[in-house]
């Protein structure tokens, strides 16, 4: 019997606490401070976080948005069909861009 109203008391507390709503996310602004990324090659790349915890980008500090590829490498972001995806081209710190990667990224807007 004991074990009957020790079950029944759990289940009420699981009920009472189970409905609950998670509030929503945030919609604070992110950081505004750069941060230096060690990349899975080991290269190193400074970003800035864009708009707020919700909706967000990752920017090299020039200003041109990133995103990783499927090995982890950030690349410099192109738009297809109004979708955002990896450019094929790894990015790097202003300073340490060749001569390929500054042709590309002058044909595109930060």
């Amino acid at each position: 019997m004991k074990n009957i109203i020790f079950l029944i008391l759990v289940l009420a507390c699981f009920m009472a606490f189970g409905q609950q709503e998670i509030p929503p996310p945030s919609n604070c602004l992110v950081s505004p401070d750069s941060i230096v990324i060690v990349q899975d090659d080991h290269t190193k790349l400074t970003v800035i976080g864009k708009g707020t915890m919700i909706n967000y980008r990752t920017e090299t500090i020039d200003g041109y948005t990133v995103l990783k590829n499927e090995k982890g490498i950030y690349e410099y972001a192109k738009l297809i069909n109004g979708n955002i995806e990896p450019s094929g081209i790894k990015a790097y710190n202003p300073s340490e861009r060749s001569a390929i990667e500054i042709a590309y990224l002058s044909k595109i807007q930060p």
